[in-house]
């Protein structure tokens, strides 16, 4: 999965959460797994607290 925009664009769940425990446990595994990447977060809407 190169894009991922939406909870739609996942094809097999499991697999995913699979992967997600995989790297929790052991976060260093993947050292160049992040390397070279930007994430970028949009908030639209103001905060409600």
């Amino acid at each position: 999965m190169k894009n991922f925009l939406s909870a739609l664009d996942v094809d097999n769940v499991p697999k995913l959460v699979e992967e997600a425990l995989a790297l929790k446990a052991s976060p260093w595994s993947h050292e160049a797994l992040g390397k070279r990447k930007t994430l970028g977060l949009v908030f639209f809407n103001p905060s409600l607290r």
